[in-house]
């Protein structure tokens, strides 16, 4: 009786466990945040592989490099709020701004007086992706595994002072504009001293 209880109890368990419908833990919004910002303090996010990984994560195109500006970002942020309806969330991170750099390479302070500040990410639950065409340079929409994506696309790159460094440099070396070279020369300066 005993081993007949047992059997069934495995029989039970090994069904409702095969039947249970959950969502993957590494793609809650939170974790599809937490990645992207992460990818964005270590520079995982400025190699074409890392970029190529990133574009998973939004459900519009992501260009290398936006055409915008590229936020610089202290070492810690923190999740504040997450506010999630069936298909869609908002998450409130909380960053450290240390300033921005335009598509001439120039640096701007941020704001006076701003020790944190927040951000908010709109996520939906999506099957939609980008990667790049085979030329490596054309976006094209791919269907996937349903997940969280990243719905903002404005043209903001988030980046820690190290990635924001090399980023910087890079972009120095492939100019011949005397005006981007100069900005560069500075913005690296900044860029070391808030490392």
């Amino acid at each position: 009786m005993k081993r007949t209880l047992a059997l069934a109890a495995v029989v039970v368990l090994s069904c409702a466990t095969g039947t249970a419908q959950t969502t993957p833990q590494d793609n809650s919004p939170k974790i599809v945040v937490e990645k992207l910002l992460k990818m964005g303090l270590d520079g995982e996010i400025m190699t074409d592989e890392g970029l190529n990984r990133a574009r998973t994560f939004f459900v519009h195109p992501v260009y290398s490099p936006p055409g915008g500006k590229i936020a610089v970002f202290g070492k810690d942020f923190s999740i504040l709020n997450e506010r999630v309806t069936a298909n869609s969330t908002e998450i409130d991170v909380d960053i450290d701004p240390e300033g921005e750099i335009d598509s001439t390479l120039k640096y701007s302070e941020p704001t006076k007086h701003t020790y944190k500040s927040a951000i908010v990410f709109h996520l939906v639950l999506s099957d939609k992706y980008w990667e790049l065409e085979p030329d490596g340079k054309t976006p094209k929409q791919v269907t996937g595994t349903p997940g969280w994506k990243i719905e903002d696309s404005d043209a903001v790159l988030w980046l820690g002072a190290d990635s924001a460094l090399r980023y910087v440099a890079e972009r120095r070396n492939k100019t011949s504009d005397s005006t981007t070279r100069r900005n560069a020369e500075i913005t690296i300066g900044i860029l070391k001293r808030l490392r």
